[in-house]
């Protein structure tokens, strides 16, 4: 077994399961549902829909608009009583995501869960240091042009 520590050092596992089950779903003809854990931080679903903290999701290609399975979160549009909202579920908040017709797919651990919200936790925090070194960076040239 990998110990966490090396684990967190990689890109998280849970996006590519997500994408590889969604589309092997898809493959079989089968209806993909995610179960969401919307109580977790970030989580953009119609609130009303929720029961005990979870929702199921139909993401088939016919049932959502602008999918898009990213490393960190799902993002799509979707109807709920003929309205369309826009939906984001980080990746973390992934309970399930699995076959309407027969329940096939698969079911994320706790700490799977927790070690991919620690994984995109740390590659934001990643990405905002660079962001702030580039800004830095310009701000830096910008002056160095005005004093010429």
């Amino acid at each position: 077994m990998v110990e966490a520590t090396v684990l967190e050092q990689l890109l998280p596992l849970m996006p590519y399961m997500v994408r590889a089950i969604y589309e092997w779903l898809l493959d079989n003809g089968l209806t993909p549902y995610l179960l969401v854990d919307v109580a977790f931080v970030g989580v953009q679903v119609p609130n009303e829909h929720a029961k005990d903290n979870k929702m199921i999701l139909n993401v088939h290609p016919s049932a959502v608009n602008k999918l898009r399975i990213g490393n960190d979160a799902i993002e799509c549009q979707m109807r709920f009583n003929g309205v369309v909202r826009q939906i984001f579920v980080p990746i973390a908040a992934i309970l399930a995501l699995y076959s309407q017709e027969n329940g096939a797919g698969l079911v994320f651990s706790d700490s799977d869960r927790a070690l991919t919200a620690a994984q995109i936790q740390k590659d934001t925090q990643k990405e905002a240091e660079a962001r702030s070194a580039e800004m830095t960076l310009t701000l830096f040239r910008n002056k160095t042009k005005i004093k010429k």
